[in-house]
């Protein structure tokens, strides 16, 4: 089946040419005797015995005279393989039964030494899987022998492959949206007219199916983008890799970025053209005019930091061609720790735009004090970012201080503010006086589920 391997197969015609010339000796040996032998070959192999360790069990006396063969195990070159010892090689045709055991030595410890290669082969591209996922360590570099090495290093390589696909540009987006599908259901189960609100042409908006079957078939494109890059890695002779098993990510996301600007009518055209101007209107804040779904969309993109950070990736691992080395150089450049700073706090300059945009024409200072809070949040970012590029106490403090004041303000804000919560004069306990639902327990649950989402997705 795996014409590489074709050198290692067991050569059977062989064996079966000896056994025909063994039993054509034996045949001839009985008619010209008139006896029978007392012994079978078959017989022969049910008094086998093998030796460990070099040291042969040592048998009666009566059984070494009632057997033909012994087998023992024979260290050379690092592997251990095995020698039969024919016991009848004085009668007639002995030397041909003594030749097809010594073939059959010779064809199993082939098989043998084969088998141990290629387990061998397979734990050095584990070794070699974990350290590009999880990129040089201390405890690599130290280099420890790697007999010990093996078990440790494929416990790593397991772990990191999980978590590789869950850091994954598309893992976030999908957990996004199967969060919007929630949002869509229970917008219909509680008769909310989402696509008036959102000013979508009305028949064209996506139900909580259609935003289900998109995010899985995102999902199942990501994993399967995943899974070829490392069946194509975990070639036994590996050695030297391959560019095109690198090229598979990107294929991925050429690929949804060609599906979501396709002019043709295929695939939700409408939604994603809806899609395309409600980002291009957060792209031109606060030259464009703000509505609802523009600050929606907005708010959403502020959910999608790392997913965004990963285009940057995508551009220094393929543009500066680290990809063809399997190495990741992209943190020791400096026009990409710059990009690394600008790309986090792109969504939250562009809701900070459009608030000061809502500002400027309804004058309302509710307005002022939203576009305060992203602006406190930008500069959480920024020192924590430079406290994962630069490290060192003084940065430590710095974001730990101003995460913590965007922590408590965005916290405060969106419960208080846009959910509505703590007001204890309403006619609903706690929630404010008009609710669109009436169940208040749907009101606490997305408060919490959305609050636990939003730092999932910002700090994972």
């Amino acid at each position: 089946m795996v014409p590489e391997w074709q050198e290692a197969f067991m050569n059977y015609d062989n064996l079966k040419t000896l056994l025909k010339e063994v039993r054509r000796i034996k045949q001839r040996n009985k008619q010209n005797a008139g006896v029978n032998r007392a012994m079978t070959l078959c017989r022969a192999f049910s008094g086998l015995v093998q030796g460990q360790n070099n040291n042969p069990i040592s048998p009666s006396k009566k059984d070494i005279e009632s057997q033909y063969i012994l087998v023992n195990s024979v260290t050379e070159n690092g592997f251990e393989s095995y020698e039969t010892t024919f016991l009848q090689v004085a009668e007639e045709g002995g030397e041909c039964e003594q030749e097809y055991f010594r073939k059959l030595d010779e064809e199993f410890n082939k098989v043998e030494k084969f088998s141990r290669t290629k387990q061998m082969d397979t734990l050095i591209a584990f070794r070699l899987q974990a350290e590009i996922l999880q990129g040089p360590s201390d405890e690599l570099d130290c280099e420890p022998k790697f007999e010990e090495q093996k078990p440790t290093t494929i416990i790593r390589s397991i772990k990191a492959v999980p978590l590789q696909i869950l850091r994954h540009l598309f893992a976030f987006i999908v957990l996004h949206m199967l969060m919007y599908a929630v949002n869509v259901y229970f917008w219909r189960r509680c008769r909310v007219n989402y696509p008036f609100i959102f000013n979508i042409e009305q028949g064209t908006e996506l139900g909580y199916r259609e935003v289900l079957l998109v995010s899985f078939g995102l999902a199942t494109f990501a994993l399967t983008s995943v899974l070829s890059n490392l069946d194509m890695e975990m070639d036994p002779k590996i050695k030297e890799y391959k560019a095109l098993t690198e090229l598979l990510p990107l294929g991925l996301v050429l690929l949804v970025i060609v599906i979501l600007i396709c002019p043709f009518n295929i695939i939700f055209r409408s939604s994603r053209f809806f899609f395309l101007a409600s980002l291009f209107h957060c792209i031109a804040a606060p030259l464009h005019k703000v509505t609802l779904q523009d600050f929606f969309m907005a708010d959403q993109l502020t959910s999608q930091v790392q997913a965004i950070r990963s285009l940057g990736i995508y551009i220094c691992y393929y543009g500066w061609g680290d990809f063809k080395r399997r190495r990741n150089t992209c943190h020791s450049d400096d026009v990409y720790n710059t990009f690394y700073f600008i790309v986090a706090v792109i969504p939250y300059w562009f809701r900070f735009l459009q608030c000061l945009r809502r500002l400027y024409e309804e004058k309302d200072p509710m307005q002022g004090y939203n576009g305060l809070k992203y602006f406190v949040t930008i500069i959480a970012i920024s020192t924590r970012t430079a406290c994962t590029l630069y490290r060192g106490f003084r940065w430590k403090l710095i974001s730990g201080i101003f995460s913590a004041i965007a922590t408590i303000y965005g916290t405060y804000w969106d419960l208080v503010v846009d959910w509505g919560l703590l007001q204890r004069q309403s006619r609903n306990r706690w929630l404010r006086d008009k609710l669109l639902v009436p169940r208040k327990s749907v009101y606490f649950s997305a408060m919490v589920g959305g609050k636990l989402n939003k730092v999932l997705l910002e700090h994972s």
